[in-house]
């Protein structure tokens, strides 16, 4: 129960829950409690990986690759890509049905699944749907990361060899082991929005990495709804004033900001907006002027040197992998801003504040900055700006 991080990743939803221990001196002696320090839903999930394989033209390449893949294993002998190539969604609903498959088939095909993930891993055809789960798995893993600081968490590391458990969990959140060395990438990204950009080397996510321990597992029941209870069994809801073994739960739902660097007009006046503020439709239609620079990003940025620091040394060669060269120059940096403004503040359907400003729109959606933040980089990266719409 201590500092323990749950993410419920769906198909259009991922669900983020921070949980600590708690521990209080009553009459009867020391009572534990199980404290939900916060619990947000952000509109990024498995469900992109569908549109990727549905929306992309280089996926094509790798479903054709896949389709022979899995006819070589024996299974689905007579299956044709062609059967969906005019169906709405109908190559995410392959690719997702064919994955369950081979799970409902449990230890008959396990040989064969692992088999194929590893052939996936090492295919070139295939480099561009990895590449997508790297930056959706990141994005959400620095996400909650990012939240257990807004929580405290990070203050742990002053205790001897904290241990932070991340547990993936949802039909989406077993996808991660499709990343190589799945659990050292999600320590780091972990890690990383646990201390945040400001960091030092002695007190950040380097200076602690030697005392600080990310434990990672997948949840063994994929389907079952996370929320709030299932990583907590036979916990009863507690209150401040019961000295029993319960559960503290006091906080209601809202929108943490997530980036630092915009201002919103109060009045004649103007005030940063900081990264654990929360943010709501006032907050939006109250961003003043112009978007930062892609500079002043500052919990952006660092995701994004987090990720280069974690892939500096594989695939050097391959373009697909050259995370330097990402966002680097002014022009690059420039069209991103442009595209972020867009997504933010634009009048055009899928624009946030447009859809807020929309009565009973079903699009309309509060979230934090830095998702879509980090929406747009990944439609950027993708050329795809389908992947969330």
């Amino acid at each position: 129960m201590s500092n323990t991080v749950s993410l419920d990743i769906g198909g259009s939803t991922t669900d983020i829950a921070i949980w600590y221990g708690k521990r209080q001196r009553t009459e009867r002696g020391e009572a534990l409690r199980a404290v939900l320090g916060a619990q947000e839903s952000v509109k990024m999930a498995a469900g992109s990986v569908g549109r990727y394989l549905q929306s992309d033209p280089h996926a094509g390449k790798f479903l054709e690759w896949f389709v022979q893949a899995v006819k070589t294993q024996g299974v689905f002998q007579d299956l044709s890509l062609d059967s969906f190539a005019g169906r709405r969604h109908g190559y995410a609903l392959m690719f997702y049905n064919i994955l369950s498959y081979y799970e409902l088939a449990g230890d008959r095909l396990k040989a064969e699944y692992n088999a194929l993930l590893g052939l996936i891993k090492a295919q070139d055809e295939a480099r561009g749907l990895l590449l997508h789960l790297i930056y959706l798995f990141g994005s959400l893993i620095y996400y909650a990361g990012l939240l257990s600081r807004k929580v405290g968490l990070q203050g742990q590391a002053e205790q001897k060899l904290p241990v932070y458990y991340l547990y993936f969990c949802g039909k989406g959140g077993t996808l991660i082991t499709w990343i190589n060395n799945y659990q050292r990438f999600a320590e780091k990204l972990f890690l990383a929005g646990l201390y945040g950009p400001e960091a030092t080397a002695e007190a950040g996510t380097s200076g602690k990495r030697s005392t600080a321990t990310v434990e990672v597992h997948i949840s063994p029941r994929p389907k079952e709804e996370v929320g709030r209870g299932l990583l907590v069994p036979l916990i009863r809801q507690g209150t401040e004033d019961d000295d029993s073994f319960g559960l503290i739960d006091p906080k209601p739902h809202s929108v943490t900001a997530g980036e630092t660097g915009y201002t919103i007009r109060e009045g004649d006046t103007t005030k940063e907006l900081d990264w654990k503020d929360e943010l709501n439709r006032a907050v939006l239609r109250n961003l003043a002027g112009n978007l930062p620079a892609f500079h002043e990003l500052k919990e952006l940025n660092y995701f994004i040197s987090t990720i280069r620091e974690a892939y500096k040394h594989q695939d050097e060669d391959n373009p697909l992998y050259d995370f330097n060269a990402l966002l680097t120059s002014e022009r690059s940096q420039s069209i991103y801003i442009d595209r972020l403004t867009t997504r933010l503040l634009g009048d055009d359907e899928g624009s946030v504040l447009h859809d807020l400003e929309q009565e009973n729109n079903p699009n309309a959606l509060i979230e934090p900055l830095l998702i879509t933040e980090m929406k747009v980089l990944l439609e950027m990266l993708s050329n795809n700006d389908k992947l969330f719409k």
